[in-house]
């Protein structure tokens, strides 16, 4: 209501409401609705993005890593390469550095 407190007030009546929309209560948020089940990941090799995937949010480093791994496009770029170092940033990316 308080960029276009007029046209507001005249949708809140024609929706069937009485009282003005100022006098509403604000509604309560449920935390619980808000947390994600999945997060997106995106995957990298050298630094250089390969594939993004799709893990709970609750999964640890090791299980990410797994499901990178197993990714086609991500697979060509470590197939036969020893994987030297391992970046994860939680709820973010997994950079895989190969030689």
């Amino acid at each position: 209501n308080p960029f276009a407190p007029h046209i507001t007030n005249e949708l809140w009546e024609k929706l069937g409401h009485r009282d003005l929309i100022e006098k509403e209560e604000w509604p309560e948020v449920d935390v619980l609705l808000l947390a994600e089940d999945k997060i997106n990941y995106v995957v990298q090799v050298n630094g250089k993005v390969r594939a993004n995937i799709s893990a709970d949010s609750s999964a640890p480093e090791d299980d990410v890593a797994e499901l990178a791994k197993q990714d086609k496009k991500v697979a060509m770029y470590l197939d036969d390469k020893g994987i030297v170092k391992q970046i994860f940033v939680e709820g973010r990316l997994i950079n895989f550095v190969v030689k």
